[in-house]
């Protein structure tokens, strides 16, 4: 399990918030990623991420998009 620092926090989001799209731009994945989510971990390659207008989120993990960060690589 790691956890990101601060600095890493904007990087974490790619693969997940982030996605890479046929052109191979970065884009906001407004479909299946809620902007209030933010990752700040990865346990395994899934992201860890909470509710960023909940303050008592609990926190989350998910596996959900593996097709997606197949086509970053």
């Amino acid at each position: 399990m790691e956890f990101f620092s601060l600095g890493r926090l904007s990087e974490s989001q790619k693969g997940w918030r982030w996605i890479s799209n046929s052109d191979k731009n970065l884009v906001e994945d407004n479909e299946n990623w809620n902007e209030n989510w933010l990752v700040f971990g990865d346990r395994n390659g899934d992201a860890l991420f909470v509710k960023t207008d909940n303050p008592l989120s609990p926190v989350f993990g998910t596996i959900q998009k593996t097709k997606i960060l197949l086509l970053l690589m």
